[in-house]
């Protein structure tokens, strides 16, 4: 409820809230205001110390002590003091736990004499239904003729001879307000406006026919334990080895032999690191010494702690359970208290009927868990790993050691139980099991490009990777969502020949944004949904899903181009999850507008011819030697302005006008593709007009602008500010006007109906050290980019080449940065 306050907060709500006085600093803290509960009630988490014989008591015992101890003595007082603050502050809103029994009289007020009653579900939903047992049972739904018999007999039960002291007490104090308790004390949170609770409906159990104004907005962005400090000995954690955490979380926890000790005792001796979570209770609770392999603390920073756990042991506090699930984190579930039953019986009948948490992994064979953007998970079935198909001509057939899946994914991320969609994985398994060190997964990126090829050639003698990765590495590859073999989107590109490529007046302007959004629709109406979900953090998404299949609690990820998008995405979303991330070629993380994305990719083309100009006049072998390869450039702008500018041919000018755009597409793709020699006898061919020129003609993938539309914001006012900003750009980078390949780009955004989507929050975790290499001169990816991408990981290394070149994981002139990149990925701490 402190986070929850905090929120509001910070949402711009002044926010009073009422507790314990242990409490009130940190209260003070969020920004809310404290106010105190009537000293008689002022109870909180050491409530337990000061009752020892509520030590002994278990289930429905344990249950009616708590109930008439803590909760039913308060509620009285509770509600007296929110009436009064409800008058004395004008409160527009009570947000209460449903164990807030103050707030169960307030709720039968009529609409009109009263605020808007909201209660935050901090426990399993408590109502009774046809088919679900009474709570605090601990028993799972029983649906059919005989489970409503016995779920009818059972809720007969708890009111008649279970806890008729508890109904008789909340009924009176309800009939102070004219209107008497309905049904059973338990179901009194379904008298609330509204029943916010804090899981996934995965998490509860069916309830069909209910009314209650029930809004699951799943488990809140991180725990309260994040508050605290961390332990002394935080450092010591050796997150090469599995970590195991056990937990009796803040209540009724003093008796650390009922599910802690044991616990460490049955792991003293096994090759893990078992941290041990106290709950508020230091190591002084142990009489003796601790093992070697355990580390203790009052409090933990689950956030920062769970991505390197592989099993959590608990009694089931409903908070920490969340935290696990949203962490992808197996569990061991024992508990009886308060609760805990409860809780413990949704995650055993989560196991059975293998439902969206991750604690089914350890209990259903074969089920592997992903993330949701809730922060909740997804079952993935395990891969079933056969033959390849075999290649389209001219390409060789896969090697043996290949191996082909499919795994199924939500096509909507944000619709987990919606329909699903495939994607195409590939793997190259290791040389070497004994040395192996674990999946490394790879994006060749384009965006557009498929994946699944760099598992399949894994083993290429000139694309390939070295043989020492090969040996320690499971190759992983994918053919990202609607590209190649994972139902590849489909669209009418004949409307693409009818988009001005380079619009030269606001008419030409307003038909490329209607065509592009024709193109758009013809996308969506061609492919269905799937091609509104080919965005990067879907993708990201699909990745942790494979990691999941695969049954890797951590990947090594390498991303080319494009890719590194996805590395960076997916170390947002995932920071737990990575054990190295290397990014080769890389996109700027801050995703730029159009201006800047265009500004800095022509700069670097025009940087690029300015080396290329001091190479010539060094070295006689070029075409231009003796020449000024600017100045030479400037003219042919000028001619190109002129309209005076011709096609060379072996002949001479031809008839045919090059105007300033299409030597602008040139330079960008020559000089950034071509050789120098080669560039430069193109060059000496337009300037002379005698020679040949290789025309690269504009090549629009729809995959690569399905995905780009969605991840970028390139949206251009109208054409006005489209000028002004081609004028901006040409001052910046005078010599080549504009980046070309950039320019096709944004154009292709304009009019796109497909919105872009809003960046992902990053995630809490820790990631490893990051690697990031990129050349000085890279006309795709320019080196600023790279710059960002490093500075935007705590702990990253920018290496780079000074050549002009993309892609440097490769064999020749940048055998270099392929060195770098394996020695990484093999040593990511080193």
């Amino acid at each position: 409820m402190l986070a929850v306050a905090g929120g509001l907060v910070a949402a711009g709500h002044r926010v009073v809230m009422v507790t314990g006085r242990r409490f009130a600093e940190r209260v003070r803290a969020t920004g809310a205001d404290f106010a105190p509960l009537p000293e008689a009630v002022d109870f909180d988490d050491t409530w337990a110390d000061s009752h020892p014989e509520r030590a002994v008591k278990r289930g429905l015992a344990a249950m009616r002590f708590d109930l008439d101890h803590m909760f039913f003595r308060a509620a009285e007082p509770q509600y007296e003091t929110v009436t009064a603050l409800i008058d004395a502050h004008g409160i527009d809103v009570v947000l209460a736990e449903p164990l807030f029994l103050g707030a169960a009289p307030l709720a039968l007020l009529p609409r009109d004499r009263r605020p808007r009653l909201m209660l935050a579900g901090i426990v399993p939903l408590p109502l009774t239904g046809p088919d679900v047992a009474p709570f605090g049972l601990g028993l799972p739904p029983m649906g059919g003729a005989r489970g409503r018999v016995r779920n009818r007999a059972l809720t007969a039960l708890v009111r008649q001879m279970v806890f008729p002291a508890q109904q008789r007490d909340l009924s009176g104090l309800c009939r102070g307000t004219g209107r008497p308790l309905p049904g059973l004390f338990l179901d009194w949170p379904a008298l609330a406006d509204d029943l916010v609770q804090l899981t996934v409906p995965g998490f509860e159990y069916p309830r069909p026919g209910a009314t209650a104004p029930v809004h699951f907005i799943g488990p809140l962005g991180r725990s309260s334990a994040g508050d605290h400090p961390l332990p002394d000995r935080w450092s010591e954690l050796d997150h090469d080895l599995p970590i195991v955490l056990v937990t009796r979380g803040t209540a009724a926890n003093a008796d650390f032999d009922e599910l802690i000790n044991p616990a460490v005792a049955a792991l003293a001796d096994e090759d893990v690191t078992v941290v041990v979570a106290g709950g508020g209770r230091g190591t002084q609770t142990w009489a003796t010494a601790l093992p070697d392999n355990v580390r203790a603390a009052a409090f933990l920073p689950y956030d920062a702690l769970m991505p390197g756990v592989v099993l959590m042991i608990t009694n089931g506090g409903h908070g920490g359970v969340h935290i696990a699930l949203r962490h992808g984190v197996p569990l061991v579930v024992s508990g009886a208290t308060e609760d805990k039953a409860e809780v413990a019986a949704r995650v055993s009948c989560l196991a059975l009927s293998a439902l969206s948490f991750a604690a089914t992994a350890p209990m259903v064979p074969g089920t592997a868990v992903a993330q949701e953007p809730s922060g909740v998970t997804t079952s993935v079935p395990p891969l079933s790993w056969g033959a390849c198909p075999a290649a389209e001509p001219p390409y060789p057939d896969p090697g043996p050691r290949a191996q082909c899946a499919t795994v199924k994914v939500p096509l909507d991320w944000s619709k987990p139980e919606g329909p699903k969609t495939g994607i195409f994985v590939a793997r190259y398994r290791a040389t070497d099991s004994a040395r192996r060190i674990g999946v490394l997964v790879s994006n060749p990126g384009g965006p557009g490009t498929p994946g699944a090829d760099e598992a399949l050639y894994a083993d290429d003698p000139v694309t390939g990777y070295s043989s020492d990765m090969l040996r320690r590495f499971d190759m992983i590859g994918f053919d990202p969502r609607g590209i190649g073999r994972s139902r590849i989107a489909v669209c009418d590109e004949t409307i693409n020949e009818s988009i001005p490529a380079r619009p030269r007046d606001a008419a030409e302007f307003g038909q490329l944004r209607t065509l592009n959004g024709r193109l758009a629709d013809s996308c969506l109406k061609r492919t269905g949904p799937l091609a509104a979900h080919m965005d990067t953090e879907s993708v990201a998404r699909d990745t942790d899903a494979i990691r999941a299949a695969l049954g890797e609690s951590r990947i090594s990820f390498i991303g080319h181009s494009y890719g590194t998008s996805l590395g960076e995405r997916y170390a947002r979303l995932f920071p737990g999850r990575l054990r190295a991330l290397a990014l080769d070629s890389a996109m700027d993380p801050d995703r730029p507008d159009a201006e800047r994305y265009l500004t800095e990719a022509s700069v670097t083309v025009d940087n690029t011819l300015k080396r290329l100009a001091a190479w010539c006049e060094k070295d006689t072998s070029c075409a231009l030697n003796g020449k000024d390869l600017i100045a030479v450039t400037d003219e042919l702008f000028a001619r190109a302005d002129a309209g005076t500018l011709r096609e060379p041919s072996p002949n001479g000018p031809t008839r045919t006008k090059v105007d300033a755009d299409r030597l602008a597409d040139f330079l960008t793709f020559a000089v950034g593709k071509g050789g120098r020699e080669q560039t430069v006898k193109q060059l000496a061919a337009l300037y002379t007009g005698k020679g040949e020129v290789q025309w690269i003609p504009n090549v629009t993938d729809m995959a690569s602008r399905l995905v780009l539309c969605r991840d970028y914001d390139f949206r251009i006012r109208d054409y006005a500010e489209y000028r002004a900003i081609l004028k901006r750009t040409a001052k910046a980078a005078p010599h080549v006007r504009y980046s070309s390949q950039a320019l096709d780009t944004i154009l292709g955004c304009q009019g796109w109906t497909m919105l872009p989507k809003p960046r992902p929050t990053r995630a809490e975790g820790p990631l490893p050290p990051v690697l990031v290499v990129n050349a000085t001169h890279d006309l795709a990816t320019p080196l600023p980019g790279a710059r960002r991408m490093a500075r935007s990981f705590p702990r990253a290394s920018l290496f780079t080449m000074d050549i002009v070149g993309h892609w440097l994981y490769r064999r020749g002139e940048t055998e270099e940065a392929m060195r770098v990149i394996d020695v990484y990925l093999t040593k990511p701490k080193g």
